[in-house]
C-alpha cells in the first residue's frame, strides 16, 4: 500500500502549468448515438485531442510532425465511426495512425509508417495472467509542452526512485506532449513514456538503488 501511494502521489509533480491547454474544436452529439464533427482549418494537435477523445484511445506522437490544417464537416454514427473519419482525413495529409494494443494509437508520417513496432499488447497479456494493477486514473497524466526533465521525474516516480542529475539530462527533439484517455497500469504508463523518450533518441537506466539517469539510445 505504502508503494502504490508514493506512485500514485508522484503524480502530483506535474506542474499546473506544463503547457497551455487544447482547445476544444467542435464534436458534438446530434442525438444518442451521432456525432457531428466541424473542423475548420484546424492544427495537428488539436485533430489529435478530437481524435483521442472520439477514440477513447491515449496517442503517442513524435516531438516533430508536419504541419498541417485538416477541415472536416461530418455526421458520424458513434463516436468510433468519428474517430474513423478524422483518421481517414489525416491519411490524406499523409499522416498515418498505427494501432498499439486496446489503449493507445501511434502518429507518425506516412513514410515512417513500416519503421513502428508497436507491442503493447504485450503488456496487456502480461497483466491478465497476474494479480489486477492498480490504474492511475483518466485525466491523471497530461503532458502538454513539457520538458524532458519533468516526464523523466514522473518517471523515476513511478519506479519509487529519483532522477539522477536532473541538469545533465541530454537534450531532446523537443517538448513532449501526451494525454492519458484511459486508465493505465503503471506497466503501461512507462511504456507510453519509454515511446515517447525514444523519440527523443533516450532511454532510462537504473542508477543504484534509489536514482534513473536519461541516456542516448546507443550509450549502456
Amino acid at each position: 500500500m505504502k508503494r502504490l501511494v508514493q506512485w500514485l502521489a508522484c503524480l502530483a509533480l506535474l506542474p499546473a502549468h506544463v503547457g497551455a491547454q487544447t482547445r476544444d474544436l467542435p464534436v458534438s452529439a446530434t442525438n444518442r448515438t451521432e456525432v457531428a464533427i466541424e473542423l475548420a482549418d484546424a492544427d495537428l494537435p488539436s485533430v489529435l485531442e478530437q481524435y483521442s477523445r472520439l477514440s477513447g484511445r491515449n496517442v503517442l506522437r513524435p516531438p516533430t510532425l508536419p504541419k498541417v490544417a485538416i477541415t472536416l464537416r461530418a455526421t458520424a454514427t458513434n463516436e468510433l465511426a468519428g474517430a474513423a473519419l478524422v483518421e481517414q482525413a489525416l491519411a490524406e495529409k499523409n499522416i498515418a495512425m498505427i494501432s498499439d494494443g486496446d489503449k493507445f494509437v501511434i502518429v507518425v508520417p506516412k513514410a515512417q509508417a513500416a519503421k513502428v513496432q508497436p507491442h503493447s499488447a504485450q503488456l496487456q497479456k502480461v497483466s491478465a495472467q497476474s494479480d489486477p494493477a492498480p490504474l492511475v486514473p483518466i485525466g491523471a497524466v497530461r503532458f502538454e509542452n513539457a520538458t524532458l526533465p519533468q516526464v523523466l521525474h514522473i518517471y523515476a516516480g513511478l519506479l519509487g526512485r529519483k532522477l539522477k542529475d536532473p541538469d545533465r539530462v541530454p537534450a531532446g527533439s523537443g517538448l513532449v506532449h501526451f494525454v492519458a484517455r484511459t486508465a493505465l497500469t503503471k506497466e503501461e504508463l512507462l511504456y507510453a513514456l519509454d515511446t515517447l523518450l525514444a523519440w527523443h533518441h533516450l532511454r532510462v537506466t537504473l542508477v543504484g538503488e534509489e536514482h534513473i539517469r536519461a541516456v542516448r539510445l546507443h550509450e549502456k
